[in-house]
């Protein structure tokens, strides 16, 4: 399931930024693939990878407000805090790879 959203993310395994001819970047619509992510996201369980794929997912939307919530969220995950009520959850004595690839 994680690596089918991510798929659905990045469809061509490559950077979601294009140049165009005139230089100007152009991005490719990511609405139904992303959609489909967040459907798929209901069948992760473990709590740190929910919550790594749902910054994933915002940082596809491509808004500056999803954006925020993704690094946020990604800083919480990485310095090993829980969600809500900033529980200890995730071991924070490990380097967190997605973090640092999502950045």
């Amino acid at each position: 399931t994680c690596n089918m959203i991510e798929i659905y993310l990045n469809p061509d395994s490559e950077s979601n930024w294009t140049a165009d001819s005139e230089g100007e970047q152009e991005r490719p619509d990511l609405s139904e693939n992303i959609g489909w992510a967040l459907k798929l996201l209901k069948d992760v369980h473990d709590v740190e990878k929910r919550r790594i794929l749902e910054a994933y997912i915002r940082i596809a939307k491509r808004r500056k407000d999803d954006l925020d919530i993704a690094f946020q969220t990604l800083h919480e995950v990485m310095m090993g805090r829980g969600g809500e009520g900033g529980q200890q959850q995730f071991p924070n004595d490990k380097i967190n790879v997605p973090f640092i690839v999502a950045m």
